[in-house]
């Protein structure tokens, strides 16, 4: 007996996405709206494969998307924006804090900032300092 699958469509464009990361991590696309996967975190997506000059058709985890990007309104969305690799790190670190249960964020963050300026202080004293520049306003 061979079990019923279905069929695919041909994708539809829908909302406009970037992927964070996995195989397309910093490719642009589409959600696909014309194919669903059922009790999955999986999504169909066509994804502008820049290395290949091609859109592909194909399923990507949930977590390894995000809306596509828009005009910064803080200084922080700009540099998160302009350095993909502190994008990652802020989602890393409020991964691992989603794990636990967080009876108060203002404390989370309050310690994120006490953080920030500890590696500002220690940046600053470094002999070989890492300057990032953020472009914004």
């Amino acid at each position: 007996m061979r079990r019923r699958t279905k069929q695919k469509k041909p994708p539809v464009k829908g909302e406009a996405i970037r992927s964070i990361r996995g195989t397309y991590i910093g490719c642009t696309g589409w959600l696909d709206t014309a194919n669903k996967c059922k009790r999955s975190k999986l999504i169909w997506v066509v994804v502008n494969d820049e290395d290949y000059d091609e859109e592909v058709h194909t399923k990507v985890w949930q977590t390894s998307i995000r809306e596509s990007l828009k005009q910064p309104e803080t200084w922080a969305e700009a540099a998160v924006q302009q350095h993909p690799e502190i994008e990652a790190a802020v989602i890393e670190v409020t991964r691992l804090f989603a794990t636990c249960p967080i009876s108060d964020e203002v404390a989370v963050m309050e310690l994120i900032s006490k953080e920030l300026k500890r590696a500002k202080t220690e940046n600053q004293m470094s002999p070989k300092q890492t300057v990032r520049f953020v472009q914004f306003g």
